[in-house]
C-alpha cells in the first residue's frame, strides 16, 4: 500500500544515513531518543501478522525436502545466498518490520552504546507486555 511504501522509504533513509559522517557525529545523537523507540515499535508483529507467519511456517502436511533435513554445512552455495537475502521476508517482500530492523542495525553500528542504552529499555518494555 502507499503508506507502507512511504514508511519503508523513510526507513531506508536511516539505513543510508550511515554514509554521512558529519550528520552522524552532529545531529544523530540528538534524535536517537525519539527515533529508536519508534524503530523498536515497528519490529513488533501485529496479531494478524503473527497468525499469518505461523500459518506460512506450518508445513506439517508437506513432505520434507532434502534441504530441510540436511545439516547447514551440506547445503550448496545457492542455498546460502537464498537464505542471506536481507530484503525479503518469507513471501519475498521487503516489509516495514525488515526495514526497521535494518535501520536499527545501521544505527547500532554507528552509535552502538547510545542505541543500546535507548533500545534495551524499549525492548524490555515490549517484552514485559507479552
Amino acid at each position: 500500500d502507499g503508506a507502507g511504501e512511504v514508511i519503508r522509504e523513510a526507513l531506508v533513509f536511516w539505513q543510508d544515513i550511515g554514509c554521512n559522517r558529519q550528520f552522524c557525529d552532529n545531529a544523530l545523537p540528538n534524535i536517537l531518543q525519539l527515533l529508536i523507540p519508534v524503530l523498536v515499535n515497528m519490529l513488533i508483529m501485529s496479531d494478524i501478522d503473527l497468525i499469518q507467519y505461523v500459518d506460512l511456517l506450518d508445513d506439517d502436511d508437506q513432505e520434507d525436502q532434502a534441504k530441510d533435513i540436511q545439516p547447514a554445512h551440506i547445503h550448496g552455495k545457492d542455498d546460502k545466498e537464498e537464505e542471506d537475502d536481507d530484503y525479503a521476508d518469507a513471501e519475498g517482500i521487503y516489509t516495514t518490520r525488515k526495514a526497521s530492523a535494518n535501520a536499527l542495525s545501521t544505527l547500532a553500528k554507528i552509535k552502538p552504546n547510545e542505541v543500546a542504552q535507548i533500545a534495551l529499555p524499549a525492548i524490555k518494555e515490549k517484552l514485559d507486555k507479552v
